[in-house]
This record gives C-alpha cells, structure tokens and sequence, in this order.
C-alpha cells in the first residue's frame, strides 16, 4: 500500500456532549432513564429513532443523543450542531459525508463529538485553533473544571456517601477487626513475595469480610494495587501463560514481580470458606442498617482495609504506601467504579468487566440489585461516578471491556443490542467514553479512557490487558508528566487525532485511541500512526495542507512506536495479537510490513530506536521478564544480539 495513497476513511459517528447530571435520572450517553411508564434506571425505554441531532425531552434531558431522540416521547431538538465550531473539526452530526475543513474549525466541534465525515482534511496550512487546550472540551462552556462544576461534584460525591452511611458518614477511622500476620499465601506460585497478612472486617448485621495483602520481597514500588474479584471464592487460579481462568493469580503475580504490593478483596458473600458464593444481592441491598443502605456492605471493607494501609505501617512493618490504585474484575469492576467515585485516595483505577451505562446493558449484562438500584443511581448515573472517579490531579480512570467476555459486557447478542440502542457496540462505548472525557478539563484535572480487549477470549483479566494495559498505566504514574512539547501528537477529549504546533491544535477528526507516534519528514510531512477505535493500526499524513489517512488492515494491541532511520525511510513497530512484534518500513516508493520472527512473544510495549545510520534497535521482555535486544541492519532481516557477558 502507498505511502502517498490518498485513501478516505470514514470516521465514527460518536457524539459527546458536556452536560450536567440532573437528580432523577437523566443521565448516561445521551439516553434518559423515564421510559414509557418505566422504573427509573430498570425499565426505562428508549424513545423512536430520529435524527443525530435529536435530544431527549423526556424527563428534562439535556443530553445530547447518539444518533436517537431517547426517553419516551423524545423529540427532535432546535437542530443544533454538536458544539459551537464550524462544519469542520468534527463535521456537522449527521451531515453523512461532509468533508471536514480543518484548521479553520472552531474549537467547540471538535471537542464535543465526531461528526460522520471522510477521512480527509482540507484547510488553510497554519490556521488551526490557536491557544486551544487538546485535553479540554469545547472551551467556553461549563466543565469540571469550573468552580460551579467542581462544587457540584463534590456535592455529588457526598450525597452517594450521605445515602451509604447515612449521617454516620464516610467509615474514616474504621480499622480492621484483626490482623493475622504472616500467614500462608492463598495463592500459589507467586514470585518476588516476602510476606501475606490477612485482614478481616467486620460490618454491622453480621456482614463480613476478608483482604490479603501481599508484600513484595525486592524492588518495592511502595505502591499498593487492590485487586478486588467478582463473583468467586479463590484466587488460586490458573499459574499458566494460557489465557485461561478468572486470571487473579497472574495479575497478583505480575504486580508482585513489578515490585507492587497487593490486597487482594473478595466480593461481599465470596469468602474463600465457602464453595461458591452465597450471596443474595437484593438481600443485601435492602438490610436494615441504624444508618445508611445495605449498598455500604459492598464498599466499605475497602474503606477500612485503607484507612488500615494508610496509618499502620510502621506498628505491622509494611511499607509506607504513597500511593492506591485499584483494578476489579466482573463485580469487583463494578466495585471499583464505585469506590473511585467516592474516595479519592484511589489515583488509578481501572475496572475490568465492570460496568456499562444503564441505558446500553441487556440480557446478562443487567446486573444484579446493586448495579441497577434506583435510588443510588438517580444520584449518580454511570457515567457520573466514572467522571467521578477520573476527576483531580494525578487521576485516571481506565475502563476495560473484552470484546469476546462470555459472562456481560461484551460484543455478543446476550450482552449488548445493536437493535435497542440503534448502535454498533463500538459506537456505543466509545460514545460514553467520550462523553466522559468532554467533561474533564483543567484545572481539575484528571484522565478517562477505555480498552476494548481484542485478545481476552473470555470473562477474565487477560495476560494482554496486564502486559499492555495494567502495568503501563501504573508505570505511568511513576513518571512526571512531561511538558507539551511545540509539535506533538495527542489524542483530544472527543476521541480523534490532534496536531498541537506553534500556530495552535488542529483536530484531523480521525478517531483514534491509545498514544500516537509521528515522524517527521524535512519537507514538514507528519507521518504519524495510531490505533483507531477497533485497534486496527492508522496511518495519518498531511500533504498540502491536506490531512489523509489509510488503515494497515491489521489488529494491534500496543500504541505503535515508531522512529524516522533516514531521509528517507521510517519504521514502525507494534504487536499483534499473537505478541510477536509486527514491522512496517515505509519509504518513498511505499510501505512493507513483515513479522519479527526472530523474537520471542513479548510481554508489554516494545522499544525503537535508531543505533545508527539506517540501523534499527528493538527492545523487549518476554513473558519471563528477560530483556532482548535485536537489531536490524538496514535488510529488513532482525537478529538478536547476544546477551552481555558478565
């Protein structure tokens, strides 16, 4: 395929909106809760097909749709574009296939959603919009960042935590009942561990819970990851490099081997002393409590094991932990969501399986009382408690969804459907995952994005979502946040592709996800590479002040890398879901793209760099956390190199 190929892509019709969240249920991507006689949250309909540009009336929605008029009766609205910029940056919602006009765009179209429009930008060089911030959305308007927004949400956050605890408030000095100290580890085969504690709390009307906390032995983080499970009672599963099993005990594994130490949580009525779990949610939910709602009981032992791990190092000898993250598979997604929303001391979180937006959930993926319970979510809708938990300084929320999960969430007819929401799955998550993102804003703070799994076969954390996802994310949050440099690539908060230069931000309105490369010819072409929604790797490139880009027809799991090796030829490196490292080398008369055979399957983001004239260095761990080297001499043929001699 060319280089120089002039290929039109079209781009995803996904609309985000900043917008305020109104008590009784109008919330979620765009849909209102009040169906047609519906409960609130439960039965709430969907109003007829209409327009992109239609907005819910019912129930006082503000929200804009993806691309229907929701609630029961919904209607079409003043015909409004999505934001306040030209038909340009993101295209006018619902125009079909206008051609974008960059750089002459106002900032707000481009930031509030991604019209339908072909891949190709024509503009004025230089005339981009000047000044505009590429992580805030449709400057002007009120965000999270406004005072007003910023007390609203904290008013937000403290009416789920005054409907949990009642006027007993947040649990802020509750300590574990007992500490057992040292004990045997529960899960087998972990390396780098020099010690398990168990912690166990007790609740009123005789709930019950129980953590471990693993401390690595060498190379401590003095970083604590949670890793809360769903519904099951061990985390002694499957040791193996096979993406087999719930998948705790490679994730607890992994974490411990990057010198993190770990709680690992049980879900409410899934204590490893019973066979299965013995849980009756709606049960729980509705206990009588002296103050608050049985929803507490599903919370608050991590409240307690925290306010633990965050005074007692010294008295029980563990590190002193500096920092909290959080990861949850199946309802223990569900209960990281939930948890980041209320208390800020979680910094990363990242649910897996979780969760969706009520109004994009059928068959399996409904849930069980807690999920759906009106009174909790009328307060907070989902993606409320994701903006929630995404929001302040050095914050971030990372939402993971397998593709192909068995059990909810997935892209299967027994967990989402395409004919209620009028939606692909695609559009659907990244519709409310921009709708998310066009409300974080500084100076706030704060960071959303979410990972379609293509790789996880089933309902589990995949070895691709530690390798690729997990680890990653934590290890950015070792790192400074560099400053912007003068001519960058970056993903905006609507979803596509920005160039941030020395005359402004410039939206290409190519969707994107992940971070880009780019290199950078002498002529001033950008060739720069990136994953699109389905994570099929793009190629962008401007020539003539025209924006063009091409799909590489092939399925990534890592942000590419990519290095410019001469005047006249670039490269790139990602891995495919194999987790062989994929080449692709493009020069004047066009691209090739060959497998690196001669390197093992490796375990997270591969590293390019240029040693010398036209000659390549690749490196990488494999899954034994080895680290290899190869090169490339300029043939296209990549060799290993020996490991260093001691």
């Amino acid at each position: 395929m060319s280089v120089l190929a002039v290929r039109a892509i079209l781009s995803v019709a996904l609309i985000a909106a900043a917008c305020d969240s109104t008590a009784g249920g109008t919330d979620e991507v765009g849909f209102t809760w009040a169906g047609s006689g519906g409960r609130p949250g439960i039965d709430g309909g969907i109003g007829a097909v209409g327009s992109p540009e239609s907005r819910g009336a019912a129930g006082g929605s503000e929200r804009v749709g993806l691309g229907v008029a929701v609630g029961s009766g919904g209607t079409v609205g003043s015909g409004e574009t999505v934001g306040s910029g030209t038909v340009g940056s993101a295209g006018r919602v619902g125009s079909g296939a206008a051609t974008a006009s960059h750089g002459s765009g106002g900032a707000g179209g481009a930031a509030a959603g991604m019209g339908m429009g072909i891949g190709i930008g024509i503009g004025t060089c230089g005339s981009g919009t000047t000044g505009a911030d590429p992580n805030s959305a449709d400057p002007g308007t009120s965000g999270v960042g406004s005072p007003a927004a910023t007390a609203s949400m904290n008013a937000q956050r403290q009416a789920l935590i005054q409907f949990l605890w009642g006027g007993a408030g947040f649990p802020s000095t509750r300590l574990p009942t007992a500490v057992d100290r040292n004990v045997a580890s529960p899960v087998r085969g972990l390396a780098n561990l020099e010690r398990v504690d168990t912690l166990h709390i007790q609740m009123e009307a005789g709930m019950e819970s129980l953590a471990h906390h693993f401390i690595p032995s060498t190379s401590r983080q003095n970083r604590l990851v949670i890793v809360h499970h769903g519904h099951a009672t061990s985390f002694d599963d499957d040791p193996g490099m096979d993406d087999v099993g719930f998948g705790m005990q490679r994730t607890i594994n992994n974490l411990l081997l990057g010198g993190y130490s770990v709680l690992a949580m049980y879900m409410l009525g899934c204590l490893p002393s019973a066979y299965q779990c013995e849980i009756d949610h709606a049960s729980i939910v509705n206990t009588p409590t002296t103050s608050g709602s049985g929803m507490k009981f599903f919370v608050e032992p991590v409240a307690v094991c925290l306010n633990y791990l965050d005074t007692q190092a010294q008295a029980d000898g563990f590190p002193a932990y500096s920092d909290f993250s959080m990861i949850g598979l199946s309802g223990g997604g569900w209960t990281t969501t939930i948890y980041a929303a209320i208390d800020p001391r979680i910094t990363l979180s990242v649910p897996i399986a979780g969760s969706l937006p009520l109004p994009l959930r059928s068959g399996s993926s409904w849930g069980d009382e807690e999920q759906t319970h009106a009174p909790f979510y009328e307060i907070a809708g989902y993606t409320d408690l994701y903006l929630l938990g995404s929001t302040g300084t050095g914050r971030r929320q990372v939402h993971v969804l397998n593709r192909y999960d068995n059990n909810c969430f997935g892209d299967n007819p027994g967990s989402f459907d395409e004919a209620q929401t009028g939606m692909t799955y695609d559009d659907a998550v990244r519709g409310y995952e921009s709708n998310v993102r066009g409300q974080l804003r500084a100076p706030m703070g704060g960071s959303f994005s979410l990972e379609i799994d293509d790789v996880a076969p089933a309902h589990m954390i995949s070895w691709n979502a530690i390798a690729t996802i997990i680890l990653p994310e934590l290890e950015r949050g070792n790192r400074a946040t560099p400053a912007a440099a003068a001519d960058t690539f970056v993903r905006g908060s609507s979803g596509t592709l920005l160039h941030v230069g020395s005359d402004g931000t410039e939206d290409t309105a190519f969707p994107m996800v992940g971070v880009p490369a780019f290199v950078r010819r002498d002529s001033g072409v950008h060739d720069v590479f990136f994953r699109d929604p389905k994570n099929r790797l793009m190629h962008a490139f401007n020539e003539a002040c025209l924006w063009k880009a091409e799909s590489l027809n092939v399925l990534v799991i890592t942000d590419p890398v990519a290095v410019r090796s001469s005047l006249a030829r670039f490269d790139v490196v990602a891995l495919t879901p194999d987790y062989v490292p994929h080449h692709w080398r493009g020069t004047t008369t066009g691209m090739t793209s060959v497998p690196i055979s001669a390197a093992p399957r490796a375990f997270g983001p591969p590293v390019l760099s240029v040693l010398s004239h036209n000659r390549l260095d690749l490196t990488l761990q494999d899954w034994n956390r080895a680290t290899h080297h190869l090169h490339d001499d300029g043939s296209g043929a990549w060799r290993e190199d020996p490991p260093p001699v001691d």
